[in-house]
């Protein structure tokens, strides 16, 4: 789960990236440090730098979303949580990597647009699996009681 975790949010990295570089690369080669090569790709520097990121967000991903820090704590608050310190270790990785200007004001609101984007879809994504996982186990459990009632003829 933890390679996993790990893997989904570097390849998502990648893709937005990958299309980002695409639309505003050559635009921005002089300007932000993650497309120096402007549209012709991803350097191998950025793409660790990624990864790293990627890595710190999977670790948050495992500690916060599984039983092992917080056991009663309700799984809204939990993904919340989640957020807040993604947001704050990527701002802190922008600042450490020099992925753009820290005094430019666009890259910033380019930023939170494009976490609160990324975000928003994450957590639909996650909602749509949870409401299919509930009604798959809302299935099994109706047929288990439909089968329970036929063999032994009790009513539950």
């Amino acid at each position: 789960m933890f390679l996993q975790s790990i893997m989904e949010t570097f390849a998502y990295s990648i893709i937005v990236l990958c299309v980002v570089g695409l639309a505003i690369g050559d635009v921005a080669r002089d300007i932000y440090g993650l497309f120096s090569l402007g549209s012709a790709g991803i350097s191998y520097q950025s793409i660790v730098q990624f990864f790293v990121c990627a890595a710190t967000i999977g670790v948050l991903r495992v500690l916060l979303l599984s039983d092992m820090l917080f056991k009663k704590a309700m799984l809204l608050w939990r993904v919340v949580l989640l957020l807040l310190l993604t947001l704050v270790f990527t701002g802190f990785y922008i600042v450490i990597f020099r992925w753009f200007p820290i005094d430019m004001w666009r890259a910033w609101v380019g930023f939170a647009v494009s976490f609160t984007l990324c975000s928003t879809l994450t957590v639909l994504a996650m909602i749509l699996r949870i409401r299919l996982t509930d009604k798959k186990y809302d299935k099994l459990l109706s047929d288990y009681k439909a089968k329970h009632i036929e063999e032994s003829g009790e009513i539950l």
